[in-house]
């Protein structure tokens, strides 16, 4: 039996509300089955100074999914890689590994502005069906529609927050906060 799974992936520096947010939606009205967060190991289109450890990324998007049990999973494929990699490469190790399951990709309405970057594009959005989450200020457009509207939380924000000292406040899970706080992260005041 074929089984569908969402692919989430992000920076997760840190993950916040919103990402679980966007989780939630999609098990509960049913457009996957799991979800699997993929933090990225390096990402393709810049440096993301300041990205923690991508142990730490991972540990912290374990504990933001943590509620989820079995239907989240944390994927470090991108781990595997020895240079940034792209979605697309991703996918077809994926689909090779796990024949008997059908993804989708979750992407927020922001990418679409910067789609023609992307590995084959087009051809993700015809391997893995895009799950489109909505974000203020970008427009979906077609054929394409946003499945929610997450709220305007960026981590760059959360990371800004902690480095003056202030508390990540509501918008970061709080298992992940306290990780934060226990490891010191982003606590440099240079940390973007």
């Amino acid at each position: 039996m074929t089984r569908s799974v969402a692919l989430y992936g992000g920076s997760f520096n840190p993950p916040h509300v919103a990402h679980v947010m966007a989780t939630s939606h999609v098990l509960e009205s049913g457009a996957a089955q799991q979800v699997w967060w993929m933090p990225v190991h390096q990402h393709a289109f810049d440096e993301k100074q300041g990205s923690v450890a991508f142990s730490h990324r991972v540990a912290m998007c374990a504990h933001a999914t943590a509620p989820f049990g079995d239907a989240v999973e944390i994927c470090t494929i991108e781990s595997e890689f020895p240079e940034r990699n792209r979605t697309l490469d991703t996918l077809d190790i994926l689909e090779s590994r796990h024949p008997d399951t059908r993804f989708r990709l979750m992407i927020g309405a922001d990418v679409f502005a910067e789609s023609h970057l992307w590995k084959g594009f087009d051809e993700l959005a015809q391997r893995a069906p895009f799950i489109v989450l909505g974000r203020p200020g970008h427009a979906v457009p077609s054929p394409w529609s946003a499945c929610t509207e997450l709220p305007d939380v960026q981590s760059r924000r959360i990371r800004d927050r902690i480095a003056r000292g202030e508390s990540a406040g509501e918008e970061v899970p709080p298992a992940v906060t306290s990780y934060i706080e226990s490891h010191q992260l982003y606590r440099d005041a240079g940390h973007p």
